[in-house]
């Protein structure tokens, strides 16, 4: 592991990522009623019956997504906090050109995707730490080859609390990453707030060092500027629905998440 982080400092990526929220309630009683709000992390969408808070404390947008060059590494943590309320949760991923606004495809949506990973070491606080992953160190340079050797360090996203479930059909640049546990349901302990469940799609961005020039290429795009990913938390509450498979019928249904003719490809292949 190299502490080096200017392996090519000529070629500089921007990447921009967002974290969005989206809740959708089900009341009880199986009237159906909808509550959408969306805004930047950070920020808490109550309804009543549920609560939710998406945030990543270690990702500074202003710096963290500019000069990426090879052998970079920066802590980026979106983790949804589960404040009142138990509900079925997935995310769902949009990786974007950043001037066209375009999904991408292909290699350079592959490219991307391998740039992120989760270090289990990682403990959400809530509050910024440069150390925050124990593993994958902060400005450190890594290849993949060593990354892939770090000990329960998972390529993508975090296997252990999350299921990759999808793409949207047609579109492979939308992903989808479900909540799990033994029952599948995202539980908050308003009693003892410290026992909510909490889960944090990845937890670091990293160029590899080895890559050359042409992979930067790729992540810059044909205009220069880069790429943006959008994260979303996709909702829907756990009373009177018996699975999670019932509970993203109801999402991609009744409550029309999806935009009208969309549907969600649930055979697509992991990319990672």
């Amino acid at each position: 592991m190299s502490n080096n982080i200017n392996t090519t400092p000529a070629k500089r990526t921007t990447i921009w990522i967002l974290a969005l929220l989206l809740i959708t309630l089900i009341a009880a009683g199986g009237t159906l009623s909808y509550y959408r709000a969306q805004s930047q992390r950070k920020n808490t969408f109550a309804t009543g019956t549920i609560a939710v808070n998406i945030n990543e404390p270690n990702w500074n947008d202003d710096l963290d997504g500019k000069e990426l060059r090879l052998g970079s590494t920066r802590i980026k943590d979106p983790t949804l906090v589960a404040w009142a309320g138990e509900v079925y949760v997935r995310f769902r991923v949009e990786v974007r050109d950043m001037d066209d606004n375009t999904l991408l495809t292909g290699a350079r949506l592959q490219a991307v995707l391998d740039t992120l990973y989760y270090d289990p070491s990682y403990i959400y606080t809530g509050t910024a730490d440069d150390d925050a992953t124990k593993n994958i160190v902060k400005g450190d340079s890594y290849t993949t080859a060593e990354l892939a050797g770090i000990p329960g360090v998972q390529k993508g996203y975090n296997h252990t609390n999350l299921d990759f479930i999808g793409t949207l059909d047609g579109h492979r640049g939308v992903l989808y990453f479900a909540y799990k546990d033994l029952d599948d349901i995202f539980v908050a302990d308003k009693a003892n707030p410290a026992n909510s469940d909490v889960v944090t799609l990845f937890t670091n961005v990293v160029i590899p060092a080895e890559w050359g020039n042409e992979v930067l290429a790729l992540l810059e795009g044909d205009h220069g500027n880069g790429y943006y990913i959008t994260i979303r938390g996709e909702m829907i509450q756990a009373n009177n629905i018996a699975s999670r498979a019932e509970a993203f019928a109801l999402l991609d249904g009744d409550a029309k998440i999806l935009a009208a003719g969309e549907s969600i490809d649930y055979a697509a292949a992991d990319p990672f």
